[in-house]
């Protein structure tokens, strides 16, 4: 059974009716609902970036374990890139990813992606919460610039980061390695964060293509460029000329 009350939704769990009979009771609790979200922390923030060579991207999962540690349920404000729903959480997606996956969401109707972050209108009730998903981003250079930031307070940012890329922040400190997926993750922490604190990455050694995908939108435009110059070099090469042989006057 579900229960809608202050712009959340509650549910009783299964109810089991008794042999015979064609009632049964059921309670289910309820909170009174907020849009301030001060009594909301994250926990673990963990980021798996993994690397994907032959497409050039780059994998990332993130989750988000929190808290509510207040007595209310945390519904948020209204938000016109939500379809004006109240959001309750916001977590920061760099501008050119695409989310692959999210856990326990659908898109565009309980979570939304905007302005390089993601909207979520699941209300969060006192006690524990997370949000998973998955995005991917492209890169073109042997160097990535990645930053994290999260408008709540973090306990504890975790950066899992594949075999073969090398790390830089002034903010992150290398842990040790950790098994995954049969392979050996480089693991980074920083902890204690404060609200809107950004982790400024640098990720470096990616496999890069050949040519920057960014430079291959000037290909034919140069290819054209070079084939004039050629035309008229070889135009002017072929033109008569003007001048007077050695030895004689213009007339």
């Amino acid at each position: 059974m579900f229960v809608k009350f202050q712009d959340a939704i509650y549910g009783s769990g299964v109810i089991a009716f008794g042999a015979g009979s064609s009632t049964t009771h059921a309670e289910v609790k309820v909170y009174e609902s907020t849009a301030d979200a001060r009594a909301l922390r994250v926990d673990q923030h963990h980021v798996v970036i993994d690397l994907d060579e032959s497409a050039h991207t780059l994998d990332v999962l993130d989750y988000y374990e929190m808290t509510n540690a207040g007595d209310r349920t945390i519904v948020g404000a209204p938000h016109q890139q939500a379809s004006g729903k109240r959001v309750s959480f916001h977590a920061q997606l760099p501008p050119d990813a695409l989310v692959q996956s999210i856990k326990n969401r659908t898109p565009n109707s309980d979570i939304f992606q905007a302005n390089g972050e993601l909207l979520d209108t699941v209300p969060i009730l006192p006690g524990q919460a997370d949000l998973v998903f998955e995005y991917r981003v492209s890169y073109q250079r042997s160097t990535y610039a990645l930053s994290l930031r999260s408008p709540y307070t973090v306990t504890a940012l975790n950066v899992l980061l594949a075999p073969g890329i090398s790390l830089r922040s002034a903010r992150l400190v290398y842990v040790d390695n950790v098994q995954a997926t049969s392979r050996q993750f480089q693991h980074y922490s920083a902890r204690e964060l404060p609200a809107d604190a950004t982790i400024a990455i640098e990720l470096n050694g990616l496999p890069a293509p050949l040519i920057p995908l960014d430079m291959l939108q000037w290909l034919p435009l140069a290819a054209v460029s070079v084939a004039l110059l050629i035309a008229l070099f070889m135009a002017y090469r072929r033109k008569p000329s003007d001048a007077a042989p050695r030895g004689q006057t213009l007339a």
